[in-house]
């Protein structure tokens, strides 16, 4: 078995031996071509996958570029370039003669390794060549065999190497069964021949018999199956240096013996037992057997036949692994990958935002197949930026579509409220290897690589300390185990796919999450009583623009909570830009405070229920600048009541000096306050539908300012709902006299001090 390292540079004449064979001449049989680096001195492939070569007589496997690191090493440790420590790990050329090397230069677990791997990717490119018939990366004979029984497409010795090797390892306990059948009875010793064939000595009365016969079972067919299987097991050990189990004490076919079985007696052979068996695994035996028979005497035998199955762009295989993992394969995601400015997304799911608890936004990946230690470009990065922002303006187009249909498709990342943007979740994915032992094809995990400068996100922005702006992108990168998602991909079992796309998406929810709250400090935050929260972000517009954002639903009770984000001061900061951000934090909190009540919360985290503000159950809050009408009673608790029986108050137009000039004023009036002009008083809402005239005649029983008047303005009131107003200084009505006691249209801020009512 011969291992080359994709991109790697080699000799001219790599292999050694007697024969001296061009890399370019092996390479030819797998319809490769090399190319020449180092002045033409070296030369080096980018092609992954395998081919058997006749020259040397031996299969060859070309393997990705992931196992190098970037001082050109294999299977090095990353700590030790870190430190700058003496390089580890092995040079690829001792890979190209295995068999020489074995019990010498390589770790017996390297090998392992190796030898694992290479199987994994052979299986993965076959999976993503059936994933995808009509690119042209792969490369593979077109041609059609017969085997196990019936016509399959096109398979390779590696194929059937694979299946004999499985099914020894999966079938243990039946291959165990038959050989205790097979032995039962050979040492037991057959006492009627041995006293008839040979002299007894007597030795105190005990009869001995130096020459004991054993019973000797027939050779059966069992037997002769598994001979043969086990024989192809051990050439396939022996030649290629696949690791094998063999469970059998069989004198086995060896040698000559076996180069004529690979000729054509194997499948004779085969052929004249066949009829023998009958269990479904006996004949699963004798398939795998023929068909390494019939595959090795085409590979081995005839040259016309090529046998090969190669990529000659292994990232776009890396990349339909994650794509396959993580990306939703709906038709609107599907066309959106594909930008308007023809720029290709590698990987675009929906899943739950970063601000929100139920809303979902884009997550939009970039694979990124490099050697280990390998920094992201700045290309790669700007256009990262440019994904996002093209995918933002595509949902901002179908919200404002004429059609509902586009209407429905459109994630909502713009807030009109604050006029803020969500964040768009944005990351680089690339591919690690830390731990090659058989573990380390179960570790799913995910490490964060920083920055060129130690940052934990690329950022692009106009404004400094503005999370919340369309213009503000944050760029993430993450390291997955190469081999976990290599296997996942092999294996080809939609179910453990499934499982683990759903773990790694919550994952880089949550990494995402963790990075933005080392960067940034978050505040759950809400209107205090009183106060019109929008209202005043809108009047300070510019100082709170893309630092408040509002991702929560309100409240029941129409309470409102926003989210703020103020930036951090980083080390890469100079000194007067730490304090500049420190003093503009500092004056977004001064103007905040004195109307919201701010409370530390990291995102991802949700603490509303402790903030005070927010009213009891079945309380609505008033807002300060809304008109109120307030009605003066000497019997405020009868007439509360009577207010509460009927649900209407009715207002007398002609009371006191008070004319229809009025009724325009009064239709505007958000609540009703009966109070006794001192320190009691009850608040209803009006209904939407606002006050109506009604005459004397058609007045029902209800509350009312004055009786027997010819005109009211009748207010309906939703008395089972509590309207909050705070503590009311009703002072200033006092002052005005007999005045007083007629209807006043006021806003609750008139009533907070004790300010002339104009």
């Amino acid at each position: 078995m011969k291992i080359l390292f994709e991109n790697h540079h080699y000799e001219k004449y790599p292999f050694g031996g007697d024969n001296q064979l061009s890399l370019e001449e092996v390479l030819s049989e797998g319809k490769i071509n090399a190319k020449h680096v180092e002045s033409d001195t070296r030369l080096s492939v980018d092609y992954v996958g395998y081919f058997y070569s006749h020259s040397l007589e031996d299969c060859v496997f070309l393997l990705p570029n992931v196992l190098i690191d970037e001082k050109g090493r294999v299977l090095g440790k990353e700590s030790s370039l870190e430190n700058n420590e003496e390089a580890s790990g092995y040079d690829p050329t001792m890979f190209l003669n295995i068999d020489r090397n074995i019990a010498s230069e390589i770790e017996k677990d390297i090998l392992a390794f190796v030898y694992d791997f290479s199987l994994w990717v052979y299986r993965a490119i076959d999976v993503y060549r059936h994933r995808n018939p009509d690119s042209d990366i792969a490369v593979n004979p077109e041609i059609t065999q017969m085997g196990r029984g019936k016509r399959r497409d096109r398979y390779t010795f590696v194929d059937v190497v694979l299946a004999l090797l499985d099914f020894n390892k999966k079938n243990q306990d039946y291959l165990t069964f038959i050989l205790r059948n097979i032995h039962s009875g050979n040492n037991k010793i057959n006492w009627t021949k041995t006293i008839a064939q040979n002299r007894v000595l007597m030795q105190e009365d005990t009869p001995i018999y130096y020459k004991p016969v054993n019973k000797k079972k027939q050779v059966n067919y069992d037997e002769e199956l598994l001979i043969i299987y086990y024989s192809i097991l051990q050439h396939i050990h022996e030649k290629y240096n696949f690791p094998v189990h063999l469970n059998a004490n069989f004198d086995l076919i060896t040698g000559k013996r076996f180069e004529q079985y690979v000729k054509g007696t194997g499948k004779r052979r085969l052929k004249q037992i066949k009829y023998k068996y009958f269990s479904d695994r006996d004949l699963e035996i004798w398939n795998l057997c023929y068909a390494f028979f019939d595959v090795a005497y085409k590979v081995a035998i005839r040259c016309d036949k090529k046998d090969y199955l190669l990529i000659h762009s292994f990232p776009s295989v890396f990349e339909d692994m994650v794509d396959e993992l993580l990306s939703d394969k709906d038709e609107e995601v599907c066309k959106m990958k594909v930008q308007e400015d023809n720029k290709r997304l590698d990987h675009l799911y929906r899943y739950q935002g970063l601000t929100e608890f139920n809303d979902e936004v884009y997550y939009i990946g970039d694979s990124k197949y490099y050697n280990r230690g390998h920094k992201i470009t700045d290309d790669s990065i700007a256009k990262q930026y440019t994904y996002a922002r093209n995918l933002v303006q595509y949902n901002l187009d179908l919200f404002h579509s004429d059609k509902e249909e586009d209407r429905k498709k459109a994630l909502v990342y713009r807030d009109e409220e604050t006029e803020g943007y969500d964040i768009v979740p944005n990351f680089f994915i690339s591919a690690k290897i830390d731990d090659i032992s058989s573990n380390g094809y179960n570790d799913s995990s995910i490490t964060s690589i920083p920055t060129a400068n130690g940052e934990r996100f690329h950022v692009s922005y106009h404004f400094r300390n503005r999370l919340f702006d369309r213009d503000t992108i944050l760029v993430a990168h993450y390291n997955v185990n190469f081999l976990f998602v290599l296997s996942l991909y092999a294996k080809n079992r939609k179910m453990e796919q499934q499982v683990w796309s759903a773990k790694v998406k919550a994952q880089f929810r949550k990494e995402i999450i963790d990075g933005l709250n080392k960067e940034f400090h978050f505040y759950v935050m809400t209107p205090r009583e009183h106060i019109d929260g929008h209202a005043l972000l809108q009047e300070r517009f510019k100082d709170v623009l893309g630092k408040v954002f509002h991702p929560y639903d309100d409240s029941e009770q129409g309470q409102t909570y926003y989210s703020l984000a103020l930036q951090n001061s980083t080390k890469e900061m100079s000194e007067k830009e730490c304090k500049d951000l420190e003093m503009e934090n500092e004056r977004v909190k001064e103007i905040l405070v004195p109307y919201f009540e701010i409370l530390e919360c990291a995102l991802g985290v949700d603490k509303r229920n402790e903030l005070k503000t927010p009213a009891p159950d079945g309380v609505v809050y008033a807002n300060e600048t809304d008109l109120s009408l307030l009605i003066y009673s000497n019997h405020i608790e009868d007439d509360i009541k009577k207010l509460e029986d009927t649900g209407m108050a009715g207002i007398a137009l002609k009371m006191d000096g008070a004319s229809l000039q009025l009724v325009e004023g009064f239709t505007k009036a958000k609540y009703l306050i009966i109070h006794n002009k001192g320190d009691k008083y009850k608040a209803f809402q009006t209904t939407d539908n606002g006050p109506k005239l009604v005459s004397k005649s058609n007045i029902k029983p209800m509350l009312v300012t004055k009786k027997d008047e010819e005109l009211y303005l009748v207010y309906k009131v939703n008395t089972e709902q509590e309207v909050f107003v705070g503590e009311l200084d009703l002072s200033i009505i006092a002052k005005k006299g007999p005045e007083s006691y007629s209807p006043w249209l006021l806003p609750l801020e008139s009533l907070r001090s004790n300010e002339d009512v104009r």
